[in-house]
């Protein structure tokens, strides 16, 4: 998934920076070629941003799905303590 998330922030910002650059040349010069060049560029960025949010998030639900019916198996939880530690002194203690 974190191939996915960088592939989509360079594209991202592969249409931000521009939309950006021709939104502060079309403020400083008022040429409407710029405004047109800065929205499609703005659109494409906003097009990116939503799309890559849209399938990080489906694809969560799908995942969650495909484990609640059993046809993917749960990861395994990581051990919080050491298998070296023994818990039942511990919780034991108090209550002698």
């Amino acid at each position: 998934m974190s191939i996915f998330l960088w592939i989509a922030g360079v594209l991202f910002a592969l249409m931000a920076i521009p939309a950006a650059f021709y939104f502060i040349l079309y403020a400083l010069r008022g040429d409407e070629l710029l405004q047109k060049r800065a929205l499609k560029f703005y659109r494409w960025a906003a097009l990116i941003f939503l799309l890559s949010f849209n399938i990080v998030v489906y694809g969560n639900i799908v995942i969650a799905l495909l484990q609640l019916f059993g046809l993917i198996p749960y990861p395994a939880p990581e051990r919080v303590v050491p298998e070296d530690v023994d818990l039942g002194a511990a919780f034991a203690a108090p209550f002698i």
